[in-house]
């Protein structure tokens, strides 16, 4: 009797300690970003404000980049990579398994779909994932206002149709 109290116990506790997963769908819009708009991205293309902080990199089989927040010193990154085999598409079950809060959706543009998560970390920290088969967008462990300046960023988020 007193087994089945305390795994009913510690069962409401894990279920308490973490948030229900929000799950619904968004469509991506279609890219029409100017000549002059600057952009990071292969289809998964995020607009960025004048004055952003850009790296970029590249290898035989991927780009990558990121996008920094913050003065030098405690500079925080978004990253972004896309090539053939430069992501899964999944979040990783580490970011999920230490995060207290979690927001799941999907988003789609025709045919193709994938995922845009974000949690709160123990040490009340951010991170987000977005991404599909082959490209994605993560920051990981910024603080709030790091997590605010990148979120609208991707806010801005859209699909580029590649042209046949």
């Amino acid at each position: 009797m007193k087994l089945k109290f305390l795994l009913l116990c510690t069962a409401f506790l894990l279920y308490s300690c973490v948030s229900a997963i929000a799950q619904n769908q968004y469509i991506l819009s279609p890219c029409n970003l100017s000549k002059s708009q600057k952009f990071v991205g292969d289809r998964l293309r995020l607009p960025l404000p004048k004055g952003t902080i850009v790296k970029k990199g590249r290898d035989i089989d991927y780009e990558n980049y990121y996008v920094g927040f913050g003065k030098k010193k405690n500079r925080v990154w978004l990253s972004g990579i896309h090539g053939p085999t430069a992501s899964g598409g999944k979040v990783s079950k580490d970011w999920l398994s230490t995060s207290s809060d979690i927001t799941q959706r999907t988003w789609k543009f025709g045919k193709d779909e994938g995922v845009d998560t974000k949690g709160k970390l123990a040490n009340g920290n951010y991170w987000r994932y977005l991404g599909r088969l082959g490209e994605e967008i993560k920051y990981y462990d910024v603080p709030s206002e790091a997590a605010t300046y990148f979120d609208s960023i991707i806010k801005g988020l859209c699909y580029q149709e590649w042209k046949q």
